[in-house]
Parts: C-alpha cells; structure tokens; sequence
C-alpha cells in the first residue's frame, strides 16, 4: 500500500515522503495517529502546496536568522549562572537558556538553530554555532561568569 507520511517518524520516513508499507503497518498504525494517508492524486497536489508553504517558511525563518547574525556576531553573550569555586557550573547550559537570554536582549531565535558543539559545563568564553540543518551560517561567543554559591 502506497502512503504518503505526515509527520516524520525516525527511521523510517521524513514529511511528504511516499513509501509503499504494509497493510497492517498503515490500518493499525499510521493511519489512527495520523502520521500518513493514502497516495492519491488528490493528497498528492495537497501535500506538495503544504511542502512549499513550509518551505517559504522556512526560508523566512533562516533569512530572519541570518539577519539577526549580522549583528550579534561581534557581540559576546554574557551569562550569569550558579557555580562553584572552581568555575565548574551546577547545571550545563543548554540552547533553550541560551534563546532565552538573547530574547531578554530583543534578539528572537529558535533552538533548532544553535547548536551547542561541546557541552558548556565551566565558566569562560564558549562558541555556539548557529546552523540550518547541515550548512553552518555562523557562531556566537557566550561568556559564563559564575556566581559562586557557599
């Protein structure tokens, strides 16, 4: 039976892609949790208008990072988190806390854009790369400065 999927199931299919499955595999599975339908010619020209409207967006989301690197890249994020006497953190810094503080600071971007190379688990200057899937558009520095807890 020839599908198209919905959503993106690891290992086995990305978004819009057709894959011929088994019977069973799409009555019981794919189709109660709406992760795919039938290919038809009709789901076929839906999926590929809503492919291209993701695809603007997605377009839109990356020009919007890449604009936004022009002007932090020069910039040193600075962070203030909790560590102790040997600069060591209690808790690593993760792109989420990242987003957040360049949210505070007007700048908006999402997770799904940075991408941390090396764990940030000490104080000092730590790059994080910004990128889009496989292509790299940039780095930014993030200073941790620890505040030292008795």
């Amino acid at each position: 039976m020839k599908v198209i999927f919905l959503k993106d199931i690891p290992f086995t299919a990305k978004v819009g892609e057709i894959k011929d499955v088994t019977t069973g595999f799409a009555r019981n599975f794919l189709f109660p949790q709406h992760f795919a339908v039938i290919a038809s010619e009709a789901q076929l020209k839906l999926i590929e208008r809503h492919a291209q409207g993701r695809l603007m967006k997605h377009e839109k989301k990356v020009k919007k990072v890449r604009d936004m690197l022009k002007k932090i890249q020069f910039m040193k994020l600075k962070m203030r988190v909790h560590s102790n006497k040997a600069g060591k953190l209690y808790a690593a810094i993760h792109a989420g806390m990242i987003v957040l503080e360049l949210k505070a600071k007007k700048y908006e971007i999402e997770t799904q854009f940075l991408h941390i190379p090396v764990p940030i688990k000490r104080v000092g200057e730590h790059k994080v790369e910004l990128v889009d899937g496989n292509e790299m558009l940039g780095t930014i520095t993030i200073e941790v400065v620890g505040e030292a807890s008795e």
